[in-house]
């Protein structure tokens, strides 16, 4: 009788720690993503069945990007191409997709891409639907950049809607996988 109270406790203990309420799982850290630069206005929209080459300029605020989402129309899958310098080198590509007519397409750098605070570089939509329209807003409403047709500025100053993501710091978690809990049953 007193086997079975002894493997009842393990198992509910072993059970509590799977589901994030045990207070003995060992912990770690992950990194956590923060909003750098923003500009989510927009008035216009930008067809990207042309084939010119429209990029958009920001300077980041923190030492890395992790990611970038633009807010497109009709947008399905598409790629970002993050850019070292104004139509410089492409540095990396990223992808991402979405299901809805209009919306935020976020594309993930993983690992993040290492960059100088306040230095100006670009990034590009590519590999989008003909259908897609790359959304933005006339008068300059991001004053750290702004957006190029075949790098040459927009004539009224035009900025994409966009965001980029940075990883800030480190957050501790508590770890559930099987791996931490699985000595309990021997």
């Amino acid at each position: 009788m007193h086997a079975n109270h002894r493997t009842l406790r393990t198992s509910i203990t072993a059970l509590a720690i799977l589901i994030g309420v045990g207070l003995s799982a060992p912990e770690r850290a992950v990194a956590v993503e923060v909003l750098d630069q923003s500009q989510e206005q927009f008035n216009a929209g930008f067809s990207l069945e042309q084939g010119p080459t429209i990029q958009q300029t920001f300077r980041p605020a923190y030492a890395n990007i992790c990611a970038i989402s633009v807010y497109m129309m009709h947008p399905a899958a598409i790629a970002v191409e993050f850019i070292d310098v104004l139509c410089g080198q492409v540095v990396r590509v990223a992808s991402g997709s979405t299901d809805l007519a209009y919306d935020w397409v976020k594309c993930d750098f993983v690992p993040p891409i290492a960059v100088t605070p306040d230095q100006e570089y670009a990034f590009r939509i590519v590999g989008a639907p003909a259908a897609s329209c790359y959304l933005g807003k006339q008068s300059n409403p991001y004053d750290r950049g702004a957006l190029y047709l075949n790098c040459t500025p927009l004539f009224g100053e035009y900025d994409a809607a966009f965001r980029t993501y940075a990883q800030d710091g480190l957050v501790p978690v508590r770890s559930t996988v099987w791996s931490d809990v699985k000595h309990l049953y021997r």
